[in-house]
């Protein structure tokens, strides 16, 4: 574990955080700022493979796309991408890599745009239950 750090704080992550709605790259300052979220949102996280320089990540919340945040993210040092969760509370989390659809119609995306999409895919149901009745920090992204 890496206590002290969330996800988007480092080089080599990108993370959307519930408690401000900041999204993060290498950095504990947020470089965008959309709406925060909690207990009973849904969030997703996604990439769009298509383009010839590297992968674009967004984020969605409950089905509505929050925008592309990071264009052309391409591995490094030999590390590949992997979706991933930090939370800083006791929370249970229900998390869909696509065994189910997803919450955010990625066919819709994909029709709009004529684009091949999604190569990592998750939605996070979080707060499903909350044992301690702490609000906590919830974060979805992608690292590599």
């Amino acid at each position: 574990p890496l206590e002290g750090s969330m996800p988007g704080w480092d080089a080599c992550s990108y993370g959307y955080h519930s408690d401000d709605g900041g999204v993060f790259h290498a950095s504990g300052h947020s470089v965008d700022t959309r709406e925060p979220f909690g207990v009973g949102d849904v969030v997703g996280c996604g990439m769009d493979f298509s383009k010839p320089d590297g992968a674009d990540i967004f984020f969605t919340k409950n089905g509505r796309f929050l925008g592309t945040f990071f264009s052309n993210v391409q591995a490094s040092h030999g590390h590949a991408l992997y979706p991933t969760v930090g939370l800083d509370a006791a929370l249970t989390l229900k998390i869909n890599f696509g065994d189910e659809p997803f919450v955010y119609d990625v066919g819709a995306m994909t029709k709009d745009v004529g684009v091949g999409l999604v190569g990592i895919g998750i939605d996070i149901g979080v707060g499903l239950s909350n044992p301690l009745g702490t609000s906590g920090h919830h974060t979805s992204m992608v690292a590599m």
